[in-house]
């Protein structure tokens, strides 16, 4: 009996793992492309104003 209650508590826990998984990737993404927006945001500027220097 114990051995099914471990199996089930290990399979509850693999459920887990995934899903902490799942959410860690999905925050990752969703960091990522805060910080690529906000740095193409920023920078697109200041290459802009070089560019415009630089090609006359």
């Amino acid at each position: 009996m114990n051995a099914k209650i471990e199996k089930m508590e290990t399979g509850h826990s693999h459920i887990s793992n995934v899903a902490a998984n799942i959410w860690l990737v999905a925050l990752a993404v969703i960091v990522g492309l805060t910080v690529i927006v906000t740095s193409v945001l920023v920078g697109w500027p200041i290459v802009a104003h070089l560019a415009a220097k630089f090609m006359g």
